[in-house]
Formats: C-alpha cells, structure tokens, sequence
C-alpha cells in the first residue's frame, strides 16, 4: 500500500495529526511524520531526516508527502533529486491544503491503489467546501 508521510515545521503539529488522523485508517498503511529540528525543540524541517523517513516507510508502492508549507515543501522538492531514480519516481509531494489532504488521503487508501490515484484525493481537496 501508499505510505503517507506528513511533513510540519512543528514536530507536535505533526504528530497530533497523524495521532488524530490515524484513527481514521481502514487499512494497514504506514503513516508517519516529521516535524522541527535539533530533537523537536525548535521549528523547522530537515533534509536529510526527510529522505530516510521516505527509505523507510516506502514499502514499494510509493509515499504520499503531505506538507504544511514553505520549507517542508521545499525540502521535500530536494529530496526527490536526492533519491535514486526508482524510488524518486514512487514518491509524490501533494499540492494540497495540510489537514484536509491529510484526511482524504487517510481514509481513501486501499490496497491497489496506486500513489498517483492517492495524489489525486489528496489534490482533491483544493476546492473543498466546508458547508
């Protein structure tokens, strides 16, 4: 299956959502995330961290990178350059709002879903109403 992989600037933004979100899965995917730097004490993202994280939640069907904005985007972008080829090609960064995306996604993965199907929830999720 699709790992998602959330990616905030604050380590407690992200793990509250995927805590809170979490609950919300139907099937056995991994989910996970990332969030500061220098051991959660301050705000920020950190490349490295990103592309081991994508190494190991991968498990052959793709990750899904939800992030919450500027760096994290950002770094996220790097990391694909970083990455060999085939796992490059598997890894997709969602251009969609942070919670929202996160819940689609979260609810909508299946097994055979590829990670370009999980993308378009995910993306889906721009023009969302909330009433």
């Amino acid at each position: 299956m699709v790992s998602i992989l959330v990616i905030s600037h604050s380590y407690h933004v992200a793990k509250s959502v995927v805590e809170l979100l979490g609950e919300m899965k139907s099937e056995p995917f991994k989910f996970d995330y990332l969030g500061g730097i220098e051991d959660h004490q301050a705000f920020g993202t950190d490349v490295l961290a990103i592309k081991n994280k994508i190494k190991t939640i991968d498990e052959g069907d793709g990750v899904l990178i939800i992030a919450d904005m500027g760096s994290s985007i950002m770094n996220s972008q790097m990391v694909l350059t970083m990455l060999d080829e085939s796992l490059a090609k598997r890894v997709k960064i969602a251009n969609a709002p942070f919670f929202e995306a996160i819940l689609a996604s979260v609810v909508a993965n299946q097994p055979q879903m590829s990670v370009d199907e999980l993308l378009m929830v995910a993306q889906s999720t721009l023009n969302q109403k909330k009433f």
